[in-house]
């Protein structure tokens, strides 16, 4: 993991998308509940000179229709409005303000809400959170694991681990129900949705590959992913996949 460590850092820790301030570690570490953390809401204080969006009434998605709200952060200094995801027709946050505020580290765009983790009761994982942890730039001794921690203007944000099912895998994501307090419900987003984090170019989409390799989990579970070494029978002993 040293490598991965810091071409991880290097990578993620230039990637300024406010997550959950305290808001979505496991609950007794002192970050929030976990499930939600901060998937890249940026502070949402209009820096750049982005303005605030409005979050408007509410929109109707899909078929049969569902309705979909938007959502206010830091006390309604800033307003993520609902959208529809194209082409699921699924209940959505427009993310374009964060992006402004993270200079494109968010995608700008419709962000689909209640994203799955794998399974879909465990919403945190303590493996994926420790796999974060381990390319988080280091913390003060004894501070509980709170998963990828970043800087949002003098706003500590950080992102507990979750599992995800992607092309049939188990990967590590970033859990994402709520962002600074507000409850924004994105549930677990993949890895893929900061790759604008990565250096462009060649260089960035290595980066990007390494990580991705290594960020896997077992859906079945959410937990650390096992192979056997015994031939292929039982898992018990088995070394983690990373």
């Amino acid at each position: 993991m040293g490598l991965l460590g810091a071409i991880a850092l290097s990578a993620l820790s230039v990637y300024a998308c406010g997550d959950d301030n305290n808001d979505n570690t496991p609950a007794g570490d002192g970050d929030g509940d976990g499930d939600g953390d901060g998937d890249g809401d940026g502070d949402g204080d209009g820096d750049g000179g982005v303005a605030p969006l409005d979050s408007g009434t509410a929109l109707s998605c899909g078929e049969p229709a569902t309705s979909c709200e938007g959502v206010s952060l830091l006390g309604g200094a800033a307003k993520l409005a609902a959208c529809c995801t194209d082409p699921d027709d699924a209940c959505g946050l427009d993310t374009t303000l964060v992006s402004g505020i993270t200079q494109g580290l968010f995608p700008p765009g419709c962000v689909a809400k209640n994203q799955p983790a794998a399974p879909v009761d465990h919403k945190v994982s303590t493996y994926c959170t420790g796999f974060w942890e381990q390319i988080d730039a280091p913390e003060t001794a004894g501070t509980a694991a709170n998963g990828f921690t970043v800087k949002v203007a003098t706003t500590s944000v950080s992102f507990a681990g979750c599992c995800r099912l992607e092309a049939g895998k188990g990967e590590c994501g970033f859990a994402a129900d709520t962002i600074l307090g507000s409850n924004v419900g994105f549930g677990c987003l993949p890895l893929a949705t900061f790759k604008n984090a990565f250096t462009a170019g060649d260089a960035g989409t290595a980066q990007f590959d390494q990580v991705k390799a290594a960020a896997v989990c077992d859906p079945t579970t959410g937990e650390q992913l096992t192979v056997p070494t015994d031939g292929g029978v039982g898992d018990g002993g088995g070394d983690a996949a990373p």
